[in-house]
């Protein structure tokens, strides 16, 4: 994802969770070597509960980004634009 939409994902994430702890969370910049992901990506390390995970999903969701979840981790991040092989 481009800086701009890190930057409106943040800030709708700082307005429905101002329990959450900004320590939790990491911007960082895609390796070049990262099959999936392009750009930046919103890195959230931190106990999440079920409702916090839900708004997290409809804030990616109204983004159109993907996230991955595992325990204790969330990443949203710009998918890699899939490029079909000639034949």
């Amino acid at each position: 994802m481009n800086r701009n939409e890190e930057v409106t994902c943040l800030k709708e994430m700082n307005l429905n969770f101002r329990h959450m702890s900004p320590d939790g969370v990491d911007l960082v910049n895609s390796r070049l070597d990262d099959p999936f992901s392009t750009g930046y990506q919103v890195r959230i390390q931190t106990l999440l509960g079920n409702e916090t995970k839900q708004l997290i999903r409809l804030i990616a969701a109204n983004h159109n980004l993907p996230l991955n979840e595992e325990p204790g981790k969330v990443v949203i991040y710009q998918p890699k634009a899939v490029v079909q092989a000639t034949p």
